[in-house]
């Protein structure tokens, strides 16, 4: 994979997703924590905790993914809705 590639995450589970997706950005990207938190402007103890806690702001999620060389989309669907990956 490349970093063109998009990453897809499922939000059925919150923040859970994001962080998913955060791990996965962090993975293909290949940088550090520190190397993000620098990139963003934040400790990198701020980074860990984040990875570790569970929890992301939107905010913090769309900077972290960025600093990954990632952009992302949010699609909306009906609830109860199977969740379709389409092609790229």
């Amino acid at each position: 994979m490349n970093h063109k590639e998009r990453l897809q995450t499922n939000t059925k589970g919150g923040g859970n997703a994001l962080i998913r997706a955060m791990s996965e950005a962090k993975k293909l990207s290949g940088l550090s924590q520190s190397a993000i938190a620098e990139r963003i402007g934040m400790p990198q103890s701020n980074i860990s905790r984040i990875e570790h806690s569970g929890g992301v702001s939107f905010n913090t999620f769309s900077e972290y993914v960025a600093a990954c060389g990632f952009d992302f989309d949010i699609n909306l669907r009906p609830a109860g809705a199977t969740h379709e990956r389409r092609g790229m």
